[in-house]
């Protein structure tokens, strides 16, 4: 009759048992068992022991407070800068500690006193508690030392050269105003001894190697140059308001168009024909101006002249060009 209930074992199963039940037995197992469990309780607590074990808080900003004569002279901090961080340990009592952030903390300066002047000074820091929380200490500060940077602000602006290597124009039948650039200054702000420094400013430019016959504008980097005619390439304590400009040369198309007076005021029925009546010095002149337009321009007419102020003694007159076409010079 077969036995009903009866749970039968698979025989990987059993094996697999027996292994267990035997490694339990097994003296060096048990020994490296508790040795693995004994480093991670150590771990565990050593993590949250802050009073064994100061805790690495990041990112604590430092604060640079002036003397009362420095900031009077007009100094100013330079580096550290708004962005630059130390790293604090702490330790204490486990439960304050893990609540201080790096907005509880910051890092000064153990004295300023002896900044006067402008310069770079080698200060020690320290950490200050900015929270009511107390019950902790400063262990270390990283780094522990900061070399401060002061000077006195200063603010110039310098208008912006050409350089003498600008593009040439094809000159036989076009004509260009010169290069226009679109800021005619730039302000530069840092501190007075590097401003100081700067003479001038231009741009970074390389010219074709052939002549323009149409307009070209690209972007250039501005310079700064010293008095020597250096290269000056600033820190990153002075700004700029602008760094770069675009450079334009309009080159247009030009002809030689005949210049006409025009008159008014003139008697019904008198007629002037031509170079009888009337010279005009110069006969011609050149403008400039966009295709399209030019070729519907075949002449130049002056201001008019009033007809009733001309006799035998006042009959030479100083006119102007009346307004050309729109584009054209």
């Amino acid at each position: 009759m077969k036995d009903k209930g009866k749970k039968i074992e698979h025989p990987a199963e059993s094996f697999n048992k027996g292994r267990l039940h035997e490694l339990f037995y097994n003296n060096q197992f048990l020994l490296v068992l508790s040795f693995a469990i004994a480093v991670i309780l150590w771990i565990v607590l050593a993590f949250n022991d802050t009073e064994h074990f100061p805790k690495r808080i990041n990112n604590v900003s430092i604060n640079i407070q002036l003397p009362d004569e420095a900031q009077k002279s007009g100094l100013t901090v330079y580096s550290p800068t708004k962005t630059d961080t130390a790293s604090v340990a702490i330790s204490g009592n486990t439960l304050i500690v893990n609540q201080i952030k790096n907005t509880d903390l910051q890092v000064v300066p153990v004295s300023t006193s002896q900044i006067t002047a402008p310069g770079v000074y080698q200060v020690k820091l320290m950490g200050k508690n900015m929270s009511a929380l107390n019950n902790f200490d400063f262990n270390n500060i990283y780094p522990s030392e900061w070399s401060i940077y002061v000077d006195r602000a200063a603010k110039k602006s310098f208008p912006i050269k050409l350089p003498a290597n600008m593009d040439k124009i094809d000159t036989s039948g076009y004509y260009s105003p010169g290069p226009t650039t679109d800021a005619e200054n730039v302000t530069i702000s840092g501190p007075e001894t590097e401003v100081n420094k700067i003479d001038h400013v231009s741009i970074e430019y390389s010219a074709g190697n052939t002549a323009l016959t149409a307009t070209k504008t690209v972007q250039a980097p501005l310079i700064l140059y010293d008095s020597s005619g250096n290269k000056i390439t600033p820190d990153s304590y002075v700004s700029m308001s602008i760094t770069q400009v675009n450079v334009t040369t309009q080159v247009q198309p030009k002809k030689n168009v005949k210049v006409l007076p025009t008159f008014t005021n003139q008697p019904a029925g008198l007629k002037l024909q031509g170079d009888s009546a009337f010279t005009v010095t110069p006969s011609t002149i050149q403008i400039a101006g966009p295709k399209d337009t030019l070729a519907k321009i075949t002449e130049a007419s002056l201001e008019a002249i009033d007809f009733s102020q001309i006799n035998t003694t006042h009959n030479s007159f100083n006119q102007q060009i009346s307004q050309l076409p729109s584009g054209c010079t």
